[in-house]
């Protein structure tokens, strides 16, 4: 969605508006923008979009007190600033190159640390449409945030972060945000409220045990450690069994989760009728 900067400076003020709302609800210092998948219909410009961008990075900052954050776009609107926050997502050396640039950085990278698609199913061909379990499923986690930045660079970098997104759940596509040729998402019938119990347990089961995994490389990154191992495995697996008994949505220990079942099982409420390939059908 791009948004027009309007001579008369109407959206500007909308957006002005709306974002010290959210700022006034929120006590977090840093502020998310977004300003990702930007493009330029007419009447919108490049320069409208820039001038828009720079005019709310500077609204943040000096008005509103907030370190402003946003999508590894947010660099072709500024120069590089220590004091904006670039979420960097298309590589973890990509994240790198950012904070050598002089950027603040969280490391985004989709390779690594997205969590939209069953795991392993963004690195190995062996691991669709389901998705692996264990360490086919969790080992590309295992990279340290900022890949190889070091010295003041390596400072700059901020951590890392997993990202889940629900665009497989949405019914139809992105809400019709591709128009006609948007096609059923892999399980938009977990849109409905009815299924609410059943998307959780979905979310739970995309997510854990891998986000152990990216947890701990963003806490306590060791090369030395090796992922794929029988030890880290168990310990995973432990830790994920105790969740799991504590009321935690899961993929339960050695077995593989997509967005409609846990191995053979269907989540609540999902019938084989309505269940195709790897997709919902009401």
């Amino acid at each position: 969605m791009q948004i027009y900067n309007d001579p008369d400076g109407k959206s500007l003020q909308i957006l002005k508006d709306l974002i010290k709302e959210m700022a006034g609800l929120f006590p977090d210092e840093v502020f998310h923008l977004g300003m990702d998948e930007v493009e330029n219909p007419v009447p919108c410009s490049a320069e409208g979009t820039i001038a828009l961008e720079s005019e709310l990075v500077r609204y943040l900052k000096d008005d509103l007190n907030k370190t402003p954050m946003g999508w590894d776009p947010i660099s072709n609107t500024l120069n590089a600033t220590a004091d904006v926050v670039v979420n960097s997502y298309q590589s973890s050396a990509g994240s790198q190159t950012f904070a050598e640039a002089g950027w603040t950085v969280v490391d985004s990278s989709n390779y690594n640390w997205y969590f939209t698609h069953p795991a392993g199913w963004d690195w190995r061909d062996e691991c669709h449409p389901g998705g692996c379990a264990g360490p086919l499923g969790w080992d590309a986690c295992w990279l340290r945030p900022g890949a190889d930045a070091a010295g003041d660079a390596a400072a700059r970098v901020l951590g890392g972060e997993v990202s889940v997104w629900t665009d497989d759940y949405a019914y139809p596509q992105e809400c019709g945000a591709w128009g006609e040729t948007g096609s059923l998402a892999n399980a938009s019938c977990l849109y409905y409220r009815d299924f609410d119990d059943a998307y959780a347990s979905s979310i739970g089961g995309i997510t854990w045990p891998r986000g152990f995994v990216a947890a701990g490389a963003f806490w306590n990154f060791d090369e030395a450690v090796n992922v794929s191992s029988v030890e880290y495995t168990e310990m995973i697996y432990d830790f994920n069994d105790q969740v799991q008994e504590r009321g935690g949505r899961v993929c339960s220990s050695g077995k593989v989760c997509d967005y409609l079942s846990e191995g053979e099982t269907l989540y609540e409420g999902l019938t084989d009728e309505m269940v195709g390939h790897m997709g919902c059908y009401l």
